[in-house]
């Protein structure tokens, strides 16, 4: 680890946003992406990172579980939101918009007494090679199964990651520090959201308990 460049430390996160249902019972969802399950094809960050001495990419999982209050809320949005989707009576007619979220949401209800992990996607090096690599790995997402995956790259102060010094913690400092960052302003002061934040940052790989597969290295 000494080796390695902390010139620059990227953290490649997903993206937070509210999702505007048009909707009087439901007007607005707290909404993210899933990652894919499977990526494929990693040859080209592979080539992006030998071109480059001294960077490293690291993904780092930490075991978690759903709290009683995340999983009431999980299970109410999923149910609300798929009642919607489906125009139930007394809701108005159906809503398209929320089906998308209603499965985002089932997704969660669905894993819920499975083992869970969270992760960081975290890339060390100069300036110039992590900006390229990071780049290279939010592609990649993008790539796979022509589904869309809204994702964004923060920046870490080195010498708080500070990683020759903190290398067994490094994993909790540092999704600590991600949770404080760069977080949007309509998340402040959102009493009834809070409780899927520290989590809904990374994708929980619930059915094999590991990050997403990383095929055709």
């Amino acid at each position: 680890m000494a080796s390695i460049s902390s010139q620059d430390v990227r953290a490649i996160v997903k993206a937070e946003w509210i999702e505007n249902l048009q909707n009087q019972f439901l007007p607005v969802c707290y909404a993210y992406d899933i990652l894919p399950d499977v990526i494929h094809d990693l040859r080209r960050v592979a080539s992006v990172l030998t071109m480059h001495p001294h960077v490293a990419l690291s993904i780092q999982q930490m075991s978690t579980a759903f709290t009683a209050t995340e999983l009431n809320e999980i299970g109410t949005m999923a149910q609300t939101l798929s009642a919607l989707h489906a125009g139930v009576m007394g809701l108005g007619p159906g809503v398209a918009a929320a089906e998308k979220f209603a499965k985002l949401y089932r997704y969660y209800a669905d894993i819920r007494d499975s083992a869970l992990i969270r992760y960081n996607i975290l890339v060390f090096g100069d300036t110039m090679a992590t900006t390229e690599i990071a780049s290279s790995i939010y592609g990649l997402f993008n790539a796979a199964d022509n589904a869309q995956t809204h994702l964004k790259i923060l920046r870490l102060p080195s010498a708080s990651v500070n990683k020759d010094t903190n290398y067994y913690p490094l994993p909790w400092a540092v999704h600590e520090m991600i949770q404080t960052q760069d977080r949007p302003v309509f998340l402040q002061g959102m009493q009834g959201m809070e409780w899927l934040l520290p989590s809904s940052l990374f994708d929980f790989s619930a059915r094999s308990c590991r990050a997403p597969a990383l095929a055709d290295w």
